[in-house]
């Protein structure tokens, strides 16, 4: 899995994937191609992302689904999004992002992120009873 992490999310978020699971190719906006696409238009970061077939990872919940919905009205295409909700995950919070991203990562390896919108949740710990 490749993801793309927005300006909004620690780069700490991708040297600790980076760290944690070889399997995920992850980088953070700042450093993807220089920097160059900081700050630009959401279209044209999904553009560039779907052409490495990198998956979003945005907190961006507020205007991404409306351009979303325009391109899904347009049948193009991108490569997927993770919105993240500041409400379960608090930006500062790198540990508990990682884990979940690990996990969503873990669990979805195989499946297509072509058009793929999910939110990320925290990971269900199982605990059995003794």
């Amino acid at each position: 899995m490749k993801l793309l992490l927005d300006e909004h999310i620690s780069p700490s978020v991708a040297v600790a994937l980076s760290k944690n699971r070889s399997r995920i190719d992850v980088l953070a906006i700042r450093d993807w191609h220089h920097g160059v696409f900081l700050n630009q238009s959401d279209d044209r970061i999904l553009a560039a992302a779907q052409k490495e077939n990198r998956v979003l990872v945005t907190y961006d919940v507020n205007t991404l689904p409306d351009l979303l919905i325009q391109k899904a009205i347009a049948e193009e295409s991108h490569a997927g999004v993770i919105f993240v909700s500041s409400l379960s995950f608090p930006q500062r919070d790198i540990g508990r992002i990682t884990r979940a991203l690990t996990h969503l990562a873990a669990q979805a390896s195989p499946v297509s992120w072509v058009n793929r919108v999910v939110f990320l949740t925290r990971p269900s710990i199982f605990v059995p009873l003794s």
